[in-house]
């Protein structure tokens, strides 16, 4: 997948990247994307439009933020202190080893942040980079 396609705005992004990282279970990732739509109420209508090489980091609304850390925490990948989880990261057998070398890279980089929705972002967002610049 090219990451200069259009998306349909960053719910649809971190989706893709979720299910993009889990080499078996999409069916999971759509469920749960669904099911943290509806908990931050964001309607299909409410996605914008979004181009990855235009993409703003610093423009994106709460909810979408929010929308990252319910994605990441429904999925299990966030320990009791709402950060990257590594260890169950490397347990999940669909959880593809290249992503985790960019899981383990944007860990670092981002542990500091202390708002959750504002981290988990910062991870996806980090993740989208790191892969986009690869390909």
């Amino acid at each position: 997948m090219r990451c200069a396609i259009t998306l349909m705005g960053i719910a649809i992004a971190l989706l893709l990247f979720i299910a993009m990282a889990k080499a078996g279970d999409h069916e999971e990732a759509m469920r749960v994307s669904e099911q943290c739509m509806e908990r931050h109420n964001i309607a299909e209508d409410d996605i914008p439009k979004m181009h990855m090489d235009d993409f703003d980091a610093s423009e994106v609304d709460e909810k979408f933020k929010c929308f990252a850390h319910c994605m990441l925490e429904e999925m299990g990948y966030l320990d009791e202190a709402q950060k990257l989880n590594l260890a169950k990261l490397e347990e999940d057998e669909d959880f593809k080893d290249e992503y985790l070398d960019i899981a383990v890279k944007c860990k670092a980089e981002h542990d500091f942040i202390e708002d959750p929705c504002e981290y988990s972002f910062k991870i996806m967002s980090c993740a989208m980079e790191i892969k986009k610049t690869e390909e």
